[in-house]
């Protein structure tokens, strides 16, 4: 089962796929602590995917994704009352829906991809009831998707997606991060293009900043460690570059080992690289920091989990802008039997 949003605001985490959901969509509501307050399940006769959920003005929620299977698909907008209850729902043919937003004046806007050849970005304006007001279609060069959309203070759009290019015949196709700004009738101002990206079919965000400019996030790919790389971008309110890093985590590529893991008084972090001056934090499940190292210089880091509960933790181990990330668990084994570990894996060294 794979989780693709969770809005804090309304405290719905949803699920699409997965092993009991193949053709369907998963709703969890919970309070503030995380208590599941109520679940609903949605299926349908074909493939039922969602990857957007907003809260409306109603207290009702809107639900967006696509059904069929990709390339094949229909874009699939749902509206559902206060309890999860659905009320009416939308299809638009060749497309999947990505990111969606609502007006003040319970107007909603969606984005995402009409599928090809070309594959062209597609946004749509409706009403409250979903409907239809008028559509827009970006392409550029070979084919252009589009995931990411927030509303902008004047009152326009500014679209974030991919553009693909293929510089000659036969040539390999390249993916690049690229942004679009609208007006609030979806006529096109300018549009940026950047870093280039691991594939077009991968989630991306944008939010507009205080100072008119816009934050974006993506994926690259590090071809000399062989695995994808987050990438953000601070721009200014033109698409103009003002930061960027495109080396700012590693996550889950065998940079930090843990050993043991589970374990119940002490671990081992171990980095590939040397570190200078890190900083190790540790979360627990509701993103609260319980645990800091500060001033961090080697390879190893011994971490004990003093008073620290029984459960799922995760760590943070930063340098500069580079952040190892991963998983541990606390459990309630003896602290003997993890020692003989600790033990056995510092002679295997």
């Amino acid at each position: 089962m794979d989780g693709l949003s969770c809005r804090q605001k309304t405290k719905v985490l949803f699920f699409r796929g997965g092993i009991k959901f193949q053709n369907g969509i998963y709703i969890i509501k919970t309070d503030s602590l995380g208590d599941t307050l109520w679940t609903k399940k949605y299926t349908a006769s074909d493939q039922l995917n969602a990857y957007s959920i907003r809260q409306n003005r109603d207290n009702g929620y809107l639900l967006l994704g696509e059904k069929g299977p990709q390339i094949n698909s229909t874009m699939y907008l749902m509206k559902t009352d206060s309890a999860g209850n659905k009320l009416w729902d939308k299809i638009w043919g060749n497309s999947s829906g990505f990111s969606m937003q609502i007006t003040d004046d319970n107007e909603y806007f969606l984005l995402g991809t009409t599928w090809g050849p070309p594959n062209k970005i597609l946004l749509v304006k409706t009403d409250s009831l979903g409907n239809q007001i008028w559509y827009k279609n970006y392409i550029v060069n070979n084919a252009t998707t589009g995931y990411g959309m927030t509303l902008t203070q004047d009152g326009g759009l500014a679209l974030l997606g991919y553009k693909i290019i293929q510089p000659c015949s036969g040539c390999a196709l390249h993916t690049f991060l690229y942004l679009i700004k609208t007006d609030t009738a979806g006529n096109e101002h300018w549009n940026r293009t950047f870093s280039e990206m691991t594939n077009p079919y991968q989630k991306v965000e944008i939010q507009q900043t205080s100072d008119n400019g816009f934050i974006l996030v993506g994926a690259t790919w590090i071809h000399s460690l062989m695995f994808n790389d987050v990438y953000l971008v601070k721009t200014d309110m033109n698409g103009g570059v003002l930061t960027s890093y495109d080396d700012l985590i590693f996550s889950n590529n065998n940079l930090i080992k843990v050993y043991p893991n589970p374990f119940f008084a002490q671990t081992i972090l171990q980095t590939d690289n040397f570190l200078y001056n890190a900083t190790l934090t540790v979360d627990n499940c509701f993103g609260q920091t319980v645990k800091q190292i500060k001033n961090i210089s080697g390879q190893t880091v011994i971490l004990s989990c003093d008073n620290l509960p029984c459960g799922l933790y995760f760590l943070r181990l930063t340098e500069g802008n580079k952040i190892y990330t991963d998983k541990l668990v606390i459990s309630d084994n003896s602290p003997g039997q993890e020692n003989q570990e600790i033990r056995r894996w510092w002679k295997g060294r």
